[in-house]
């Protein structure tokens, strides 16, 4: 069997591939595991992924000889403002390369920026449009600013300059600010896991807040990658409190650029938005005091003029009510005197007619006593007489109760009374057998010993 040595397949190959792809091409692909090597060639992958599984369907290997990659990425960064870096779309041109040893790799010779900066765009808009699309890409941008803002929750990371100078800038300021940071990552694949969590806990203590700072230093456009996100702008769309973004440059927008409810573009930008703000609310504050207090001094200038003009018409006023007041104590005065001779004149007439009134009464009583005083005697003794003879009748009838009661009538009817230790017997309870008892008789005693005792009745 003819075969051959795999050093001879590879020069097959590499033969094959040099008389079939003479030229360059221009190919679409998504840059992965960008790295250069310490001897100055970048080393990467292109993958291609399905549109809606996003699983990789095709991979190649592929570099940039260092005699062309100082060019190549300058040109990219100059067009785009990015580096080159895994997750960046790229337009390429490329030409197949087959080692002996490491096999089949695409040597990029040309890069087009363009195409880079609108796969972005298309990426942007298609995120914009489905935030519209769920009626949410406005809900931030209409959630008013509240007065005063000064407690503001600044996601950030810990370390940035832009942070920094963020805070510098609201501490120079000497006005009362009430600053928190929420630490989150802020660039790479983290950004967005990361800044919702950030959200989330703000979320729980929305009460404690006024609005949301995300800030962040500039930095290439790539480091910006990790903010095009949907899930994470349809979080800032929909976040209770309003949110102020200032993230990168002047040339640096995010789609949570476009979602936010107030897009600046520095750290610093933001933290001067603040200041003016409250500048303008101390300086509101100040001139409502100002007014406030020129009102106050104009109420207290007219209340003491009317005092003053009111104590004038209180002075005139007293006189006339004294002097009207004396007229009419004057006239009760003579109204009382006329009143007070009527009246005793009035009091002296009846009492005269209830002297004499008196006087003709005490004769009449007199005269009644005395008839009174001369039948009394008389009605004393017949009185006294029906009073004898009521106690005469009732001593009679009291004798005859007692002799109706004597015992020795009831002796004379037949009976008899029994005594033990001369007490009368009533029952037989208080007798025992031999016990010596008398029976006394209409006419004498019997003296019996007791032999028996029967408690019955007789029937």
């Amino acid at each position: 069997m003819e075969h051959l040595s795999l050093t001879e397949f590879n020069a097959l190959i590499r033969e094959t591939i040099a008389l079939q792809f003479r030229h360059s091409y221009w190919i679409t692909a998504e840059l992965s595991d960008v790295h250069v090597a310490a001897n100055g060639h970048c080393y990467m992958t292109l993958i291609e992924k399905a549109e809606k599984s996003n699983q990789i369907v095709a991979r190649a290997n592929a570099h940039i000889w260092k005699s062309l990659y100082p060019m190549l990425s300058l040109l990219f960064r100059n067009g785009t403002g990015m580096e080159l870096e895994s997750g960046l779309k790229i337009l390429a041109e490329v030409q197949i390369d087959f080692h002996d040893i490491y096999g089949l790799s695409l040597n990029i010779v040309g890069i087009d920026p363009t195409y880079t900066l609108g796969d972005q765009a298309r990426q942007r808009q298609e995120i914009l449009d489905q935030l519209e699309k769920d009626g949410v890409i406005d809900l931030n941008k209409e959630l008013p600013l509240p007065r005063p803002l000064n407690r503001i929750a600044v996601i950030s990371s810990n370390g940035a300059a832009g942070y920094g100078d963020f805070l510098r800038q609201i501490q120079e300021s000497g006005l009362h600010f009430r600053v928190r940071l929420f630490e989150a990552v802020m660039q790479g694949n983290q950004v967005e896991p990361s800044i919702i969590a950030a959200l989330e806990e703000i979320a729980k203590e929305t009460d404690c807040w006024d609005a949301v700072a995300i800030i962040r230093g500039g930095g290439s456009t790539s480091d910006l990658m990790g903010f095009e996100s949907y899930l994470l702008a349809a979080n800032v769309a929909q976040f209770p409190l309003p949110i102020l973004t200032g993230i990168g440059h002047e040339r640096d927008d995010t789609v949570i650029d476009f979602v936010a409810n107030t897009r600046l573009k520095t750290p610093t930008a933001v933290a001067a938005f603040l200041i003016e703000r409250q500048q303008r609310e101390c300086d509101l504050v100040d001139d409502l005091g100002q007014r406030l207090l020129e009102g106050v001094s104009s109420l207290i200038d007219n209340d003491r003029q009317w005092l003053k003009n009111t104590s004038l018409r209180l002075q005139t006023a007293a006189i006339d009510v004294i002097r009207r007041e004396e007229r009419r104590f004057h006239a009760c005065e003579q109204s009382l005197q006329m009143a007070s001779a009527t009246f005793s004149r009035q009091r002296l007439t009846q009492l005269q007619q209830f002297t004499t009134r008196l006087h003709t009464a005490t004769l009449r009583q007199l005269q009644n006593a005395r008839i009174s005083m001369e039948i009394l005697p008389q009605r004393i003794r017949h009185a006294a007489n029906d009073l004898f003879k009521d106690q005469q009748n009732a001593i009679t009838r009291a004798e005859n109760s007692l002799k109706i009661l004597d015992p020795q009538n009831t002796l004379k009817r037949g009976f008899s009374i029994t005594t033990h230790n001369g007490k009368a017997l009533h029952s037989t309870d208080t007798l025992k057998p031999g016990d010596r008892i008398t029976t006394r008789l209409e006419h004498g005693y019997i003296e019996s010993e007791v032999e028996s005792i029967s408690h019955k009745k007789k029937p």
